[in-house]
């Protein structure tokens, strides 16, 4: 009956035995339902998480019950507020989708190709932006100078962070003329060392020799 609060049928019985064992007597509450005692521990465990088990004033290292009237009441409290935020959050994606279908069809359609131009910085990071995020497995891409804006740079910082911590790959190829430019060497040297494997080549080619 108190699945939806977090209690499974054990847990229940066991919290309904308590206001007749205030002494918490696990070997004696295990043998009234016929369960293994370990079983009644893991019940303990199950209500203390759920706070319907406290510390107790008379007993120091002891636990005591709480009250239906508090402790299940309370429990109740946040799971209306956990569907309140479920259903938040599902209004919320149905006007992410919304949106991101009206920029979809604004946006500028690409070649059967599916290469497409973009014209100025903004466009550009905008663009990059959405393909990182959407990126489940590897983000791979190539600088293609050897002196970058150290502004790009600081903002493309929390887009790798955000890529990594959602353990996805990043690979760059860089030019290794990027070792005249402290600003760009010190930006792949800091993709390094969030994970991300870097690369360069003497030329922009596709098939230049690749160097660590």
């Amino acid at each position: 009956m108190l699945e939806s609060l977090g209690l499974d049928e054990l847990t229940e019985k066991v919290y309904r035995l308590l206001p007749a064992r205030q002494d918490l007597n696990i070997e004696a509450i295990a043998v009234e339902l016929s369960v293994d005692i370990e079983h009644i521990r893991t019940a303990f465990d199950q209500l203390a998480e759920l706070a319907l088990l406290r510390p107790s004033w008379e007993s120091p290292g002891g636990l005591r019950p709480v009250s239906p009237e508090a402790g299940l009441q309370l429990l109740l409290q946040r799971r209306q507020i956990e569907l309140v935020r479920q259903q938040q959050i599902t209004e919320a994606q149905t006007a992410i989708a919304s949106l991101v279908d009206e920029y979809a069809n604004r946006r500028p359609s690409t070649s059967q190709t599916g290469a497409g131009s973009l014209i100025g910085m903004a466009a550009i990071q905008a663009r990059i932006e959405e393909l990182a995020t959407g990126a489940r497995l590897e983000v791979a891409s190539f600088m293609s100078h050897s002196a970058h804006d150290p502004r790009a740079l600081e903002a493309a910082k929390p887009l790798d962070m955000q890529v990594r911590g959602r353990g996805v790959s990043i690979r760059t190829i860089c030019l290794d003329s990027i070792r005249n430019d402290m600003t760009t060497l010190t930006y792949a040297q800091w993709l390094v060392q969030i994970g991300a494997d870097v690369r360069t080549a003497p030329t922009p080619r596709a098939d230049a020799g690749l160097r660590p």
